[in-house]
């Protein structure tokens, strides 16, 4: 390769954040363990909007659709979507990533890949989980520019409706905010099973918060990151 040759490119619109059931953390000194998600959020911090995704290809008889994508559109009758709406859909991030649960997050009505002003720093955080009753999500992990701002306890890990509340922020600068959801048991049989305390339920693409009132989501710049999964106790 030539020396003047780049071995790095901002041109890329989505990033495999989730690849299979595997645990996208880093890990050091385990090669298995990239960091993909640490890495995609320092997209973000250093000001590229790059929209995560699970799973973007197959290798081989891979279960159909464990993790998968959820794309928001603006109508859920699959005979009105097209190519050009889920391609937009995908460029907005409005995509929630998945492993075994569905959430639904916003602040003011705007989700994933929106931008809302927070009046005085003060935001309110809508959260709904939804998830098979075999499949428990028992805790929410709120992060902001890769710090942890909150951990939410679901209301009934156990139900089909793990969660429907509301959580009230502060903040003193702009942040791009994700969401994750965890759980402690086995999946249910027929789906690939894997460690929820380290491979989430499901992760969110950021929604970004104008805290100063520019009208613009200016990033955080490079920063160390103080959150990491704290791995629990599986149980079966």
């Amino acid at each position: 390769m030539a020396e003047t040759h780049p071995i790095w490119s901002w041109d890329l619109d989505a990033f495999e954040v989730m690849n299979g059931t595997r645990s996208p953390f880093l890990v050091v000194g385990d090669e298995q363990r990239t960091g993909a998600f640490e890495d995609w959020l320092s997209f973000h911090n250093l000001g590229h909007r790059v929209t995560g995704m699970a799973v973007t290809d197959a290798h081989g008889p891979d279960i159909p659709g464990q993790p998968r994508s959820y794309v928001a559109v603006a109508d859920d009758d699959p005979a009105t979507v097209t190519d050009a709406a889920l391609d937009q859909a995908v460029l907005d991030g409005a995509v929630t990533m998945s492993a075994g649960a569905f959430a639904r997050v916003s602040i003011d009505g705007a989700g994933p890949g929106e931008q809302v002003t927070a009046v005085d720093g003060i935001v309110t955080l809508d959260l709904e989980v939804q998830a098979l009753a075999e499949i428990d999500v028992t805790h929410l992990e709120i992060l902001a520019n890769c710090d942890e701002v909150a951990e939410v306890v679901t209301d009934t890990p156990d139900g089909v409706l793990k969660h429907d509340g509301s959580i009230e922020l502060d903040f003193t600068e702009d942040v791009s905010l994700v969401v994750l959801g965890f759980g402690t048991r086995g999946m249910p049989r027929g789906l690939d099973d894997y460690d929820p305390t380290d491979t989430p339920r499901f992760i969110t693409n950021p929604i970004f918060v104008d805290v100063d009132g520019d009208g613009t989501f200016t990033p955080a710049g490079p920063k160390a990151c103080t959150w990491s999964p704290v791995l629990g106790e599986r149980s079966r």
